[in-house]
């Protein structure tokens, strides 16, 4: 698990060194890295730097702010499993960091600061995203294992 989350670390690094070396400056990306001991192969390198040029480049969708998130959990769900008690304290607890979350949010003073962090939480919703499909692989290899 460690080595997954290490190769998540080092995966962001080098997307921050493109980023600062604005996507295209290949040479002095791939020196950065040789210098903070990543072993990077230069195509590779450079195929990622154009992809993240591409999906950094594309047009976040448009949010409405106004509207509440759809797929904001209710406490109110009925479960039919044996672990209800825990799971509706624990949708409970999210509602509740949730409202909180929303008292606290920070207002951006220009459209740039907002489209950054528009970009910057989508990102983070990708790596999540990535992280929540090695633990569903590795849960059902498990199964897998299990019921043999």
């Amino acid at each position: 698990m460690y080595d997954k989350k290490l190769r998540v670390e080092k995966l962001e690094l080098v997307k921050r060194l493109i980023r600062k070396n604005d996507y295209n400056q290949y040479d002095k990306t791939h020196n950065e890295c040789i210098e903070l001991g990543l072993n990077v192969r230069r195509a590779a390198l450079d195929k990622l730097a154009d992809k993240l040029a591409l999906l950094d480049k594309k047009s976040p969708p448009k949010l409405d702010f106004e509207k509440s998130p759809e797929h904001m959990v209710n406490a109110d769900i009925a479960f039919g499993d044996e672990y209800a008690e825990e799971s509706r304290d624990f949708i409970q607890i999210g509602n509740d960091l949730s409202q909180q979350a929303a008292k606290t949010t920070k207002t951006y003073e220009s459209f740039e600061e907002m489209e950054q962090r528009q970009s910057e939480i989508t990102f983070e919703l990708g790596t999540l995203k990535i992280k929540e499909h090695e633990l569903l692989t590795e849960l059902s290899q498990l199964k897998h294992k299990n019921s043999h």
